[in-house]
């Protein structure tokens, strides 16, 4: 499994990921080891003016990046 963050995000066999999805998986992979609030991966996919489905779609795109990624991940 490889995670590639300097240039563009880049992740060997995930061509079913979106936007959102790359959004919080270098927002995650850009500090490993570290915990990472759900407030800080909505602000870093939605910015000052998230939606109101903010919390379930981080939900959604953390459920996909799970299935993707596998158990290595």
């Amino acid at each position: 499994m490889g995670i590639n963050v300097l240039g563009p995000l880049t992740v060997d066999g995930s061509g079913r990921l979106g936007p959102h999805d790359r959004v919080v998986l270098q927002a995650l992979a850009t500090r490993l080891g570290q915990p990472v609030s759900a407030d800080e991966l909505i602000d870093a996919v939605w910015g000052e003016q998230p939606p109101a489905s903010a919390a379930k779609n981080l939900q959604s795109c953390i459920v996909k990046l799970r299935k993707v990624l596998g158990t290595e991940a």
